[in-house]
């Protein structure tokens, strides 16, 4: 399925995701609450992509949204381990931020 912008009811997935033992290694673990107040201070989008069943398989973090140089970082991707969602995702981000701007 294709990326769409995350809700507040994402946040367990984005937080079970996170704390994946393979995701661990590359990724600090925020928590739940901290998931809450990120996007919520306006300078933060997240969004997530779902199975076909509808679980959260991976999930990205962009920052920067309000600065006025009008560059956005890629905070964070996390993505279910060896299914080789990283690239498809990232190119989707690509296409859904040009969008934005």
């Amino acid at each position: 399925m294709p990326l769409r912008l995350a809700t507040i009811a994402d946040i367990p997935a984005i937080a079970a995701l996170e704390s994946n033992p393979l995701a661990r290694q590359f990724v600090g673990q925020w928590s739940e609450a901290r998931h809450h107040t990120t996007p919520a201070g306006g300078d933060a989008r997240y969004y997530v992509n779902e199975s076909d069943a509808g679980a959260i398989e991976a999930y990205v973090i962009l920052r920067g949204l309000k600065q006025d140089f009008r560059s956005i970082e890629l905070k964070r991707i996390v993505a279910v381990p060896e299914r080789g969602m990283g690239r498809r995702v990232l190119n989707e981000m690509s296409m859904l931020e040009s969008e934005y701007n």
